[in-house]
Formats: structure tokens, sequence, C-alpha cells
């Protein structure tokens, strides 16, 4: 045996090879904590190759292709059953006021039942439909239970530009804010507000839930079209309704989710219409691709510049890929120059369209986005004045390594091992049957390339969340592959299968820990420092209050960036005044203050982008020694008629510069 052909029977030598010196390096180099965190990828990389030999004998180990494997059949009992299943989950959430056994349990066994049907004949449409159960319960069970889920905090700002728009009927009441040139999210969620007669909060959510779900079906259609193969278009659907990145931007929906999801449909439109097999058929998927464009235009901005990343990479690796199959890179350009009108028409439409608007706004988003990495890059080298980190009465935390050791075994860990080990299961897969995905290795290998992005990062990247959501529409892809293989395992081979099961099961509870139950601290190690919902006592203290103020104070100390964009959501119509931080204490102008006893839970972000902790010790002394004029629900106002000085007292460590390690294990 030639050693290609040892490499292509056994590619997991390969990732060894590679993987051994990046753990070393880790253990060498990195904090040890951070080190044993890096344990997954050993976890993920065993993982894997259990699962490629166990299924190796079954799937053309022999170096042949196994059979593609048709699903049919018409049976909906599994889908009548989840239906009941899902229907007690939201009811036992609904009145017991909590969700996380009952939506577990509910997807450990939805996708035992989804992953037993793959292995034997069922109905796409049943299958489809028990996915999209899966996908969306879970999401819907945290709506129910959760007062007001904002995670970043961009929510509170957009249901602010919502109700300008409605109340004055016209896109440019969102002024002074940028989006008022890019007003389709804010038209969507206007329009189902008004229809529904839902708040827009409300109507927000719904349609982040709608355009997700919608989606799932939308995947299988694309495999279908990419693969013509149900195992894969199946696989990549389970793993669209498994990754950790979608979830909380289904709740905490903004312009890009809503964007991410129009690059979803355009990569349907364009897999269809590059795979269709008339003239005719082509055209009709043609002339939706302009209008799409157009929509995507009047969206978001930042969205379209980060793809040009994988879809320049996706390019770049089609030519690669024509050019060793020809052996001349010049012939394989020009072939890929030599496409029909019908196709690059469309096209090329779509990206005068998006470009035309771009340059008809340079000012709203391209020089910022320069401007937001020059200023990444300042703070991060410590060139610059940044807001500063100030810990009043609490030490710094640092990651230590009794935590690391628990973070491997809790949901995250587990998600991301298995999130890990699924991608190099289908590295493995693509080297072993490089023939069967040979047409669609460039998309493959783009979606393998840039899949790491999605795992923990040792090293802050900025939008990191922004790129995650892209990233997430190509990996998908092989995810889907290495689902696919599980799904093909040989019936002779049972203890294989109920591995496969098993493992499958297993993703899908920890998937729903990680990104959907994120607000559950008890599941996780590590604790979300700011927060990012509202329960449903405080937020209606909150609504209170900012209506109080509306009516008696024309300028308040609000503080924090969540303060300030809830009482604008709110239709706050007085100033807000940013606190200051300071070495000796928070200062403020004279008036009013708002605090807020949920500071001592969580990290506070101020509106100048400083980080702020509190303990309760210094907390309490504020409150004994200030001037108290308002309290309720935990909530409170500070009145003095000079300047507030000192409040919580002298900071434990002040740093002018200081940019805390960025999260990139999680989800916000």
């Amino acid at each position: 045996m030639n050693p290609v052909e040892f490499l292509r029977r056994h590619p997991a030598v390969l990732v060894l090879v590679v993987l051994a010196p990046v753990i070393a390096a880790a253990w060498r180099y990195l904090p040890l904590s951070t080190a044993i965190r890096a344990v997954f990828l050993v976890v993920a990389f065993l993982t894997s190759v259990a699962v490629f030999y166990a299924t190796n004998r079954a799937d053309g180990g022999d170096g042949t292709d196994a059979p593609e494997r048709e699903i049919r059949g018409s049976d909906w009992t599994y889908a009548k059953i989840l239906t009941i299943a899902a229907g007690l989950a939201i009811c036992a959430t609904v009145w017991l006021g909590s969700r996380a056994p009952w939506v577990a349990a509910f997807l450990g066994l939805g996708y035992l039942a989804v992953a037993y049907q793959l292995r034997r004949d069922a109905a796409p449409t049943a299958l489809l439909y028990e996915l999209v159960l899966l996908f969306a319960v879970p999401l819907f069970a945290k709506f129910l239970t959760t007062g007001l889920y904002f995670g970043g905090g961009d929510v509170l700002r957009h249901v602010t530009f919502v109700n300008r728009m409605l109340d004055a009927g016209s896109v440019l009441a969102i002024q002074p804010s940028a989006y008022w040139m890019y007003p389709g999210f804010h038209l969507l969620v206007g329009s189902f507000a008004e229809l529904l007669g839902l708040t827009t909060y409300d109507a927000m959510v719904l349609t982040g839930l709608v355009a997700y779900s919608a989606l799932v079906p939308l995947v299988y259609l694309t495999v279908r079209a990419l693969w013509g193969d149900e195992a894969v278009a199946f696989g990549t659907v389970i793993a669209f309704t498994l990754l950790l990145v979608l979830k909380p931007y289904v709740l905490a929906f903004y312009p890009q989710a809503l964007a991410v999801a129009m690059l979803f449909v355009g990569v349907y439109l364009n897999a269809s219409l590059f795979t269709a097999e008339t003239a005719r058929a082509a055209r009709r998927y043609a002339a939706v691709v302009p209008l799409l464009a157009v929509a995507m235009a009047t969206t978001h901005h930042l969205t379209f510049v980060i793809a040009l990343v994988p879809l320049g990479l996706l390019l770049g690796l089609l030519v690669v890929q024509r050019g060793v199959a020809a052996s001349d890179f010049r012939s394989a350009l020009s072939r890929a120059s030599n496409v029909q009108v019908v196709y690059a028409f469309p096209l090329l439409i779509a990206a005068v369209v998006l470009f035309a608007y771009w340059l008809y706004t340079p000012s709203i988003f391209l020089t910022r986005m320069v401007g937001g990495l020059v200023t990444f890059f300042v703070l991060t080298t410590g060139g610059g004045e940044g807001g500063g980190i100030f810990l009043y009465g609490v030490g710094l935390v640092t990651d230590d390594v009794r935590t690391a050791i628990r973070w491997l075994y809790s949901p995250d860990g587990i998600y991301y091992a298995l999130l890990s080990g699924l991608l190099l299961v289908a590295f493995y897969e693509t080297v072993q049957h490089w023939r069967r995905h040979l047409d669609r290795m460039p998309l493959l290998a783009t979606g393998l390339i840039l899949s790491g992005l999605l795992l923990p990062l040792p090293l802050p990247v900025p939008w990191l969340d922004r790129i995650r959501l892209l990233v997430a529409i190509v990996a998908v892809f092989p995810l889907g592959v290495a689902l696919s293989r599980l799904a093909r395992t040989n019936p002779r081979y049972p203890r294989y299968a109920v591995g496969a099961l098993v493992l499958i099961a297993a993703g899908a509870s920890a998937s729903f820990a990680a990104p959907v139950a994120r607000d559950l601290d008890s599941l996780h190690t590590d604790k979300q420092r700011v927060q990012i919902e509202y329960g449903e006592r405080e937020y209606r203290t909150v609504q209170s209050l900012s209506s109080f103020l509306d009516d008696h104070a024309a300028t308040t100390n609000t503080g924090t960036q969540l303060i300030r964009n809830t009482f604008l959501s709110e239709g706050y119509r007085g100033s807000s005044i940013g606190l200051s931080p300071e070495e000796d204490g928070m200062s403020a102008a004279a008036g009013l203050m708002i605090v807020r006893e949920e500071w001592t839970d969580h990290k506070l972000l101020l509106v100048d982008g400083s980080q702020v902790t509190i303990s309760d010790d210094r907390f309490a002394v504020a409150e004994a020694r200030r001037n108290k004029v308002y309290e309720s629900g935990g909530t409170s106002l500070f009145w003095s008629d000079s300047e507030f000085v000192g409040v919580f007292g002298r900071s434990e460590t002040a740093s002018g510069n200081a940019t805390p390690a960025a999260q990139n294990g999680t989800a916000a």
C-alpha cells in the first residue's frame, strides 16, 4: 500500500500530525487553565476516530463508495408522537415555570426518533416537520419563560427604532441612527407587529423564530440540489438545528440575523440556479436573485462585507479544484469565466445593486468598519485609552484550574467536543471518499477551514459573533456529510448504530444547554457576567421607572448601556447622562442617579465603554449613605443637589486602557 492510499484509508493520521504539536504548544505557552480547556480537542479526536472506524467497514472502507440510500415511505407516526411531546414540553414549561428538564428530554427523545427513522424508510416531509419542531420548541419555551431576552443589547436599540418608525409613519424617524438607510428589518418587524397586534419585542422574537424555522426545509432543498442525496440533506438539516451560533440570535433577533437568513435563501437560489435541468427553470430562480439583492442591500451592511471572505475563499478553491482536475489553471480560469448569461446575469445584477447602495452610503459603514478595526487594534495592543475596567470591592476574576476541569464535562465542553469530533469525521469522510464529494469539494473545504472559528478561541477576535453567524452558512455542509456517514452505517452492525443514535441525542441535549439555556447559570461553569435578559418582575419595574422619570425628570443619570437602551425602547424623552467610573469611586452629575441590585450579579457596561463590577458590601454601604428617594423591585433612585462623588468607594484595580479577555467560547 503506497503512502497516499494509506492516508486515504487512515486520514486520522493527518489530523494527529497537526493536533499533537498544537496541544504541546498549548501546554507550553498558554496558561494552565487554557491548556486544560484545550483537552476538548483530544476528546474530539478520540471520538472522531472511534466513529470513523466504527462506520468504516460499512461505508466503503475497501476503497469503493457505498451506495446512496434513498429515503421513502409515508409514515407520520413519529411526527404525531413528537407533536404531542412538544405540546407536553411547552405546557410543563408554562405550568411549572422551568423549561430545562422538559425541553432537554424532548430534544433527546426527538433526535433519537429522527436518527432511528433515518436508518429506515421515512417520509421526507414528516422528518422535516419533526426537525422544525426540534429547532423551534426549545426557542419558543425560552421565549415563554423569559421576561425580555436581549442578548448583547442590540435588540433594545432596534425596538426603539421600530417604535419610532411606527409612531412617525416613516423610516426617517430612525435617524440619527444610520439604520434609516437600512430599514428592511424594521419594516418587516413593524409590519408583523401591526398586523398581529403584538408588542414590538414580541413581534421581533416571533419574526426571528418563524424566519429561521422556515430555513429548516430550505437547507434540505439546498443540499438536495447540490448532492442529490437524502442522507446528506437530512444530515445537514440536523446540523443546522444543532448549531450553537444560530440559536441565541433567533430570539435576540436583529438586522444581521435577518441578513444571514437572507444569505441562506441566496445559497438556495444559486444552488437551484446552477443545478436547474432546463433553462426555463433556471430563469425562474434567476428572476428572484436581484429582488433578494435589493432586500439584502437595505437590511444590513457589515454582513455582506464579512461575507466576501468565505465567498472569496470558495471561489479560490473552486478555481484550484478545476485547475488540478485539468492540470491547467489558465484553462480552468477560462472555463470559470465562460458561464451562460442566464446564470451569470442575475448574480451580476445582484452584485451591482449591493455595491451601488454601499457607494451611496460610504460613510455609514465603510469608515466605521475601518475605524472599528483600528480601535480594536489600538486597545488590544495597549496603545490607546479604552473605557477601562473598574472593580469596586471585588478582585479581578481569573480562570482557574478547577473551573477549567469542570468546563470539560459541562454542557459547553461536551458540545464543543462533539462539534469538533463531527468536523473531524467530515474531514475523514471527504478524504476517504473524495470521488463522491469531488464536485462539492470547494464548498466542503471552505466549511472545514472556517468552522474553526466556531470553536472556543484563546485570543479575542473583532466581531467574532457576527463572523460566526456567517460561518454557520458554510459549516453546516461538512457537518451534514459527517452525520450522513452515521446514517449510512450498515444495519448488520447494530452496536455502531446505537452508538450513532446516542451521539446525536447527546449532542442535541448539549446544544440546548450551551446556547439556548445560556440564562440558566446552573448548567454552566462560566457564568454569564453581562446581563442578557430581564425577568418578568424586573422588566415591569424598569418600565415603571422609565414612565415615572419621563413624567418627573428632564435629566437622569441612567449610567449603564442597558438602562439607557431600555429607557429609549420604552419611549423615554428625557436626557440620559452616563456614570463616570474613577479610581476613587463612581461619579455623576447632580440630580437623580439610578442604581440596581442586579449590578452586584453582573458586569456593567457603561455608556463610555467602561466595565464595572460592584460587590454586595459596597452596594449596601452606598445605599445606606446616599439619599434614596425611590425604591421598587431592587431598583432605586439616589438624589443629590451636588455632584455625586466616590459612590461605591475606591476601585481595587483600575485600568484606563485595559481590555478584558473576550469570551469567544460562549454565546451572548
